[in-house]
């Protein structure tokens, strides 16, 4: 894991990405102190299915 202030990291951030692309690193940006935000390697969410509305058999509807 690398911890970096805001100033560091936008002056580094191409070298804190690659960090994150090539390594797996985790990034924790800090204000004064405090983390803030962190950077982590995307992962392709898992097919989602699906879902259509089906009209409810008991209402009354207009049609």
């Amino acid at each position: 894991m690398i911890t970096v202030n805001m100033h560091e990291a936008k002056t580094r951030l191409s070298q804190l990405v690659k960090a994150v692309e090539e390594r797996g690193e985790i990034v924790i940006l800090q204000r004064a102190g405090k983390p803030v935000a962190e950077i982590q390697p995307y992962t392709v969410p898992a097919a989602q299915p699906v879902r259509r509305l089906v009209a409810d058999p008991t209402s009354k509807g207009k049609g």
